[in-house]
């Protein structure tokens, strides 16, 4: 859930977008290894880019909330290297592969893309700071300090996958160091790591 938009390169590709479509939770926009047909502006809802892992696990590499453009990486590529499902029930206004690759190299479109996946990665950079973290207390202490107050309650599930922990953990955490008025005050005990 830390948040990548790039305001500039959204508005930039949704005047040239077909109508909105809707997805209910739970739907798959795409499989790792599906082709690109399109590339996708998220109006509404959520959508999880993750990878299965060898261990039967999966890794949630991006949470893409409203305003967010997803998986824009792969449009400069055959397949999706991800999957990409609504977590909450979606909109999207979507643009063919062809149109936006086209748009995303001409001169207006190219310098917008450069900025946006330089953010993109520098938001990279810290997930992966706030996951090599050992302990619950020190990412969520970190992961507040990049994004300010906790999510609505509603939201905890991905705040869990953002911080690399089962939902229940962090509900454990949560609970155990939460005064009246939000704040993280009691020591975590290290126990809740996954």
């Amino acid at each position: 859930m830390i948040r990548i938009m790039s305001q500039a390169l959204f508005d930039h590709i949704l005047t040239r977008t077909g109508p909105s479509r809707h997805l209910p939770e739970g739907a798959v926009l795409a499989r790792r290894g599906d082709p690109v047909t399109a590339l996708h502006l998220l109006m509404s809802g959520a959508v999880n880019m993750t990878r299965d892992q060898p261990n039967g696990g999966r890794l949630t590499l991006h949470r893409a909330e409203a305003g967010a453009i997803l998986a824009e990486a792969s449009i400069f590529h055959d397949v999706y290297h991800c999957d990409l499902g609504v977590v909450r029930a979606a909109e999207l206004r979507s643009m063919p592969a062809p149109l936006a690759r086209k748009l995303l190299s001409g001169p207006e479109g190219a310098p917008l893309l450069v900025r946006h996946l330089a953010a993109s990665l520098q938001g990279a950079r810290t997930r992966a700071e706030i996951l090599a973290l050992p302990r619950l207390a020190d990412r969520l202490a970190a992961w507040q300090a990049m994004n300010g107050p906790l999510p609505p309650r509603g939201q905890w599930r991905g705040l869990a996958a953002d911080l690399g922990v089962t939902p229940e953990a962090l509900y454990r955490a949560l609970a155990r160091r939460r005064s009246p008025e939000g704040l993280v005050t009691a020591p975590d005990t290290g126990q809740d790591r996954r």
